[in-house]
């Protein structure tokens, strides 16, 4: 009874280490795969395998020796010391793993290491990105724009005043009105582009005079113009659209002689002078500062002055024939003004435009009362640059600077209703740095 009692305990035991065993086992298989998982997703992290436990083939001796001695006893043959877990796949309770991170050569060790979180950059204002270029395309328009204003003064205005003048001084009269007006609509390639579309007039009064070996013919004038302006720029990250106004006016001289009685008769001088203030205002609503929410845009006024002079020669082979070559430099200067842009305390730095056209017209009288002709010029800018700072650095400056055809047609013509009246209309096309049209109208009357 005895014996039966002590074989039942022993297959007690027997039973409760290999359940110990096999719980043991299926802990240690999950507690390695989630190690394995966690290094492979964890950035940094380390999974060191894991080593065989000191005195772990004791452990196993001695279970072996158990359950054998407990087999032998029983005469059981169904479980032998070679069925049970070895002492290598045990784990003693010296090998589970501690909370202290430090390695120990009782268990296993899992190292995790982290990068620090990056620090998150604000957002590019305007004046630290490429798009900047496009708020200063409206200054450059705008300098456009005045120069079409000294291309009217040195063209038809020009030439007004000295038909006007001479008309007066034939009469026996001193001082004769002038007055011009030109229409443009031209695209100005800056590197993007602007298109330009506007109206610029000047009236005046002038006086010829008689010196003998030459006339000189003098006037003065008050200008004015206004324009409407779209900008346009392209980017790697898109387009940008730009939109705004010029508005300029001013005063100025004008004077011309021209060789009459000596050898040199045709040879002629002329030059001019004029200043005034520019209006420009720009904006665009592709353009949003990413920190205030502000759009890009602007509203200055700023002073201009320029000048011309020109020489030129003119051929008359007949009454009916006459050509007129010539060579003119143009020089504009606009100031600078400081102001802010979306926040950003911007400097329009100043701008010159410095021009060269060389050129030649033809006028042939079709009859008493009219004329026509036509011509060809070649002009080119030698600077424009359209530069401003923010926060002390440059922006990426569109420019005016290239060259630039020019054709001209037009026709005069004195209504016979109306002897004292000369009327001039005539047009410009462009192309090159500048391409487009430009339409001009000239009125002089005789009192």
């Amino acid at each position: 009874m005895k014996t039966r009692k002590n074989d039942n305990v022993r297959r007690f035991l027997m039973l409760a280490v290999l359940l110990i065993c096999c719980l043991t086992l299926t802990a240690k298989t999950a507690f390695a795969d989630d190690n394995e998982s966690m290094g492979t997703t964890m950035q940094g992290g380390t999974v060191y395998a894991e080593a065989d436990t000191p005195g772990s083939d004791d452990v196993g001796d001695e279970t072996d020796d158990d359950l054998g001695d407990a087999a032998d006893d029983n005469n059981n043959d169904d479980v032998s010391s070679d069925d049970v877990i070895s002492g290598d796949d045990d784990v003693s309770g010296d090998d589970d793993v501690s909370s202290d991170d430090d390695a120990s050569s009782d268990g296993t060790l899992l190292s995790l290491t982290s990068e620090p979180e990056p620090v998150l950059a604000l957002p590019p204002r305007l004046h630290e990105r490429p798009e900047a270029k496009a708020i200063v395309e409206g200054r450059a328009a705008g300098m456009a724009f005045v120069n079409h204003g000294a291309d009217l003064v040195a063209g038809t205005g020009l030439r007004s005043a000295m038909s006007s003048a001479a008309q007066s001084a034939q009469a026996g009269g001193s001082f004769a009105p002038f007055a011009s007006i030109s229409g443009t609509h031209q695209r100005v390639n800056t590197g993007s582009h602007a298109n330009v579309s506007g109206v610029s007039a000047l009236i005046g009064i002038a006086r010829d005079a008689d010196l003998g070996q030459a006339s000189l013919m003098g006037g003065a004038f008050f200008e004015f113009g206004a324009a409407r302006m779209k900008t346009y720029n392209h980017f790697d990250s898109g387009s940008i659209y730009g939109k705004g106004n010029a508005r300029y006016a001013g005063g100025g001289l004008m004077l011309r002689t021209d060789l009459t009685g000596t050898k040199l008769r045709g040879l002629y001088a002329e030059a001019s002078f004029r200043a005034g203030s520019m209006d420009t205002d720009w904006h665009s609503n592709d353009m949003i500062d990413m920190v205030s929410g502000k759009r890009a845009q602007y509203d200055i006024s700023t002073p201009y002055y320029g000048a011309h002079a020109g020489l030129g020669y003119v051929w008359k082979p007949s009454d009916t024939w006459n050509f007129d070559f010539y060579g003119k430099y143009f020089w504009t200067h606009m100031n600078g003004r400081s102001t802010h842009v979306a926040d950003d305390p911007y400097r329009f730095k100043d701008i010159d435009s410095h021009r060269m056209r060389v050129g030649a017209r033809a006028t042939v009288k079709i009859t008493r009362q009219s004329s026509v002709y036509a011509g060809a010029a070649w002009e080119r800018e030698f600077k424009g640059d359209a530069r401003a700072t923010a926060y002390g650095f440059d922006t990426p400056a569109p420019s005016l600077k290239g060259n630039t055809g020019i054709l001209d047609l037009g026709v005069s013509f004195n209504p016979t209703s109306l002897p004292n009246l000369t009327l001039e209309v005539g047009g410009s096309a462009f192309t090159g740095k500048r391409r487009g049209v430009s339409g001009a109208f000239m009125l002089k009357y005789k009192f």
